[in-house]
């Protein structure tokens, strides 16, 4: 009977929260990380460099 009342609830372990990140302590598995292909590599290049080229021909025309 004294066993009973010293077990922790299991909902109150999976829900604890650490303390230096906030996040539960549930484990979550790693998301592999993708391989881009050269033409997305290249697709998410232009996507950077082109805003950033206007941004600097806007700076210098001002």
């Amino acid at each position: 009977m004294e066993d009973k009342d010293l077990e922790k609830p299991e909902a109150a372990e999976e829900t604890a929260v650490q303390p230096e990140n906030g996040r539960a302590l549930k484990e979550e598995p790693e998301k592999e990380k993708k391989v881009l292909t050269p033409e997305e590599m290249e697709k998410r290049r232009k996507f950077i460099v082109i805003p950033a080229f206007v941004l600097v021909f806007l700076g210098v025309m001002y």
